[in-house]
Order: structure tokens, then sequence, then C-alpha cells
């Protein structure tokens, strides 16, 4: 992979965004494949991820995702002056160049004068290998292997609707309850015959969500069956976004920016010390 630049940016209004849509365009904007992209990520330094200490990830598409806009009755809460950014992993695997190459990203949002206010959800990051500071990619070995990490929900609430991320070979990644074992949320990807990664599903919980405890125990699972002879290093990742509806949003855990995890997350997004790729591009780094 090969990192872009972080590109920051202050979130402009007070109000809900609604999700994305995302396309790749040369400098003529002519469309251009969308595995060009590994995925494209964004960043809020004012908000923490509910399981860790780490930043908010507000937005992530990868090229096997589709596009997600939220139905009108939901959205994710901003505020006027929230510090963001957006970056991009790209990935040519076509044999060609390509030159002038853009990323185009569309929120759908609707403003807090709205007359009618959505339900406020949150997105919330589960990952198999969450490693503070660290590459959540993991060795594949030959034949089945599974992968898990397990954590307690800080707050309860309800899970609308979730999707994931998988490389080729990943058979799914799934939701686990510890305690009972029960799969209340499992992810199977789309493949090719020889087991290449093609898409990845989305599931919703509608009318009245998945619910969730605090206090309680579960688990992610990402499962992988590869048909290689030999280990393939570091070419599995497994992860499952979720979008949440806390019962009480101001139990939301507070952001603390000199907490081990946010400092450690921050070193390892492009041109940090600790990043696992190179930038390319010239837009030039400004801390946030």
């Amino acid at each position: 992979h090969a990192y872009s630049p972080l590109i920051y940016f202050e979130w402009p209004l007070d109000g809900w965004y609604r999700g994305f849509r995302t396309s790749l365009v040369d400098a003529d904007g002519r469309v251009l494949p969308r595995s060009l992209m590994h995925h494209v990520t964004g960043v809020d330094f004012d908000r923490r991820q509910l399981l860790n200490g780490e930043a908010e990830r507000f937005m992530a598409a990868g090229s096997e995702t589709s596009d997600h806009v939220l139905p009108r009755i939901f959205g994710v809460p901003m505020k006027g002056g929230q510090k963001l950014a957006i970056y991009a992993a790209w990935h040519n695997e076509l044999g060609r160049d390509f030159d002038g190459v853009y990323i185009r990203i569309a929120m759908p949002y609707i403003a807090a004068s709205a007359l009618i206010k959505p339900w406020s959800a949150f997105p919330v990051y589960m990952d198999v290998n969450d490693i503070a500071g660290e590459s959540n990619a993991f060795d594949v070995p030959s034949g089945h292997s599974e992968r898990h990490f397990e954590f307690t929900m800080p707050i309860g609430g309800h899970f609308i609707a979730a999707g994931g991320h998988l490389h080729d070979f990943g058979r799914d990644v799934r939701l686990e309850d510890v305690e009972t074992g029960k799969v209340l949320a499992r992810l199977e990807a789309i493949r090719d015959t020889a087991g290449h990664l093609l898409a990845m599903p989305t599931q919703k919980f509608l009318p009245f969500g998945l619910r969730v405890t605090g206090g309680h125990r579960y688990r992610i699972v990402g499962e992988y069956e590869s048909p290689q002879a030999t280990t393939r290093p570091l070419g599995g990742m497994a992860l499952m976004v979720g979008l949440f509806i806390p019962t009480d949003p101001s139990q939301w855990p507070a952001l603390d920016r000199s907490d081990p995890h946010m400092i450690a997350d921050l070193e390892t997004l492009p041109g940090g010390p600790r990043a696992t790729a190179p930038v390319i591009g010239t837009m030039q780094r400004s801390d946030p």
C-alpha cells in the first residue's frame, strides 16, 4: 500500500451526516476502477471510539464495499468546527500506472435547523486485531484459521446496521456473545471460486435493532480459509463497523488526548513515525 497525505478540514455546521458516496476519477473526470482504492478513512479528532481511546473513524469504505447513505430518520451527530481528516490507502494491481487520480467523497447531511430531527447514531469499530498503535493486518496460515478479540461494551444500546472488511480468502466476520456463544451478527464474504474477495454485505437490524448491554462481554471473530500452501504474511484483516444508537448518548466515554491509545493511534496515521506505508502526494501535512 501507499497512503495519501492526511487532508484536514472542519465540519462546517451543527447537524448530522447521513453517510457517504465515493468514486474514483482521473484528471479528465473519467471513472476509474474502484480497486485502486484499498480503503478511504475519515478520522474525527474530537470524538473517541467507543471501545478504546483512539480517535473515532467517522467513515470508512473499502474497494469491496458499496456506498452507504442512511434513511433520513438516522444521522451521525456533528458540531460545527469539529476537527476531521480523510486519507486513502492506494493499492494498484492492474499492471499499469494511473496519473491524476482523485477520490470524490459526497456526504449528505441534515442541518440542526431541520424541522424533523433524526435519531443520533454513532459508528462503532470492532477489529479482531485491535492493538493500539499497531497495524491491524495479520498473517494468514494455510487452511482454516480464526482470529478474535473480546471486549466489554461500555454502554448499552442498539445496533441498527453493520458492515465489514476482509481480505482475499476471508470467509466471514461475526459478532458473538461471549457468555452464551450466540452469533449476533455474521457478514459472509462474497468470493469467486478461487477465494478472492468480491464484496462484503451490509446487515440491517431494523425495525428494532440488535440490543447490546453495557458491562457485557462480546467477541468479534474473523474466519479465513486459505488454499495457499504457505502463510501469507500480513495477508489478513477482519473488522466490523456497526451503527449504534446508545440508550444514553451522554454516557459516551470522553475523549482524552493524553490517553496512550490516542497517542499511539495518531503516530500510525499517514506521515506519523509509526505509519506502516509511505505517503505519496503533494498535500503538506499539518497538525490537527
